[in-house]
């Protein structure tokens, strides 16, 4: 959805798709800045009111993610991106730009990430999976053995091997 927001008059305008992606009723859209802002997740509304002052005191291009509190209490995540438009003498008249809908793609990004670091673990514990092997390969007798279990494998089960050596050599 498209946005403008006029400076002098701090009046903002919402394209009836912008005010769905909002959750709101068309022609429903905030009519100051900072009624947007109140629209924004709290934890959000620091940068969205700093890229905007950024934006009118460098004139620059602008893009930001954050999330929107839609009335019914579901979070949306917004890309938004937009630009200024100043007079003959610099000055900001007005900021426009647009936003869309990410939050499919953000969740995605999420999962992604963390199937990832899920296989980075699989893979590390394969390493001291394929080392444990190794080791015991080259053990001979049942003592080492079970140093080894003790010593490695415990090791890679999180446990404490000389706290179960102890519990051992008094029969409990």
């Amino acid at each position: 959805g498209s946005w403008e927001w006029d400076v002098a008059t701090n009046r903002l305008t919402w394209s009836d798709i912008l005010c769905a992606l909002y959750g709101l009723a068309p022609d429903a859209g905030p009519s100051t800045h900072d009624a947007y802002l109140a629209l924004v997740h709290p934890d959000d509304r620091a940068v969205a009111r700093a890229t905007a002052e950024r934006a009118l005191a460098d004139g620059q291009p602008f893009e930001f993610e954050h999330r929107a509190v839609r009335p019914d209490g579901t979070v949306r995540t917004l890309h938004a991106r937009g630009e200024v438009v100043v007079d003959r003498a610099g000055r900001p008249l007005r900021l426009v730009g647009s936003s869309e809908d990410v939050t499919d793609a953000v969740a995605a990004r999420a999962a992604q990430e963390a199937a990832h670091a899920a296989a980075e673990r699989a893979a590390i514990r394969v390493r001291q999976l394929q080392s444990l092997s190794d080791t015991l390969s080259h053990a001979f007798t049942v003592d080492e053995v079970a140093r080894v279990i003790l010593n490695e494998g415990m090791a890679l089960a999180g446990a404490d091997a000389g706290f179960l050596a102890r519990v051992g050599d008094d029969g409990e």
